[in-house]
């Protein structure tokens, strides 16, 4: 038994005349809620973030291997280490002709000097004296000295000679106490040379040397190397 209506209650804005019914009345709209509007927002500031976040790691993934992939491809680098090892080897060789040359330079500066006899020191008698007291202790000194030939045949060869020496010129051939042995720093230098025969000589020192004597004794004198030889006289 379904119940009846509540009584509608009366407009007072409106009259109701004598005999007229009451007018309809409009249902009333329901009310939406805010808190739901605000929801909806936050749902929509969310998703666009996270659209936003992920476009924005592609994009900075994309160009990160754009980055590496494109600043070092495999074959740049294979032919920028060619290169570099090329540019190495280049300066190494130029740095080893550069050697050369410097070498080869200075080894004909010192030849060339070894030819000129302003390059040699001129002696007393005393201090060639202390070169043959200690000729190790001279290696390498250039010299100008004077003698007498006394050996120069088939047991010294032909580019080795015995001579009485000094450090001044001498009148007679047997003034020329000391002794030393003579080799030619070029082969054939001695060709004009012969047993007898005054000289001066410009010589570098080399140190000593032991020969055995023609009395069956043995003796060490200086050793010296002759870079230039002039013949000065005989003492025939």
């Amino acid at each position: 038994m379904s119940q009846a209506p509540f009584p509608q209650q009366p407009d007072p804005q409106f009259q109701q005349g004598p005999g007229q019914p009451y007018p309809p009345q409009q249902p009333a709209k329901p009310k939406k809620k805010w808190y739901r509007r605000v929801w909806v927002w936050i749902l929509i500031a969310i998703v666009f973030i996270v659209i936003v976040a992920n476009g924005n790691k592609g994009g900075s993934e994309a160009a990160d291997t754009a980055t590496v992939t494109g600043s070092v491809p495999a074959a740049d680098t294979n032919a920028s280490m060619k290169a570099e090892a090329s540019a190495n080897a280049a300066a190494k060789a130029s740095q080893q002709a550069e050697a050369s040359a410097s070498a080869a330079a200075k080894a004909s500066a010192e030849a060339a000097a070894l030819k000129d006899p302003s390059s040699y020191k001129k002696l007393t008698d005393r201090e060639f004296s202390m070169i043959v007291k200690d000729p190790e202790s001279h290696k390498g000194e250039k010299v100008v000295l004077y003698g007498y030939v006394q050996q120069l045949d088939s047991a010294t060869g032909p580019d080795v000679l015995l001579a009485g020496i000094g450090g001044s010129s001498k009148e007679n051939w047997y003034e020329y106490q000391d002794r030393a042995i003579v080799v030619a720093g070029e082969k054939g230098m001695y060709q004009d040379v012969v047993q007898k025969d005054l000289v001066t000589i410009y010589a570098t020192v080399n140190g000593s040397m032991s020969y055995d004597t023609q009395i069956g004794g043995n003796t060490t004198v200086p050793k010296l190397t002759a870079n230039i030889i002039k013949v000065t006289g005989n003492d025939s």
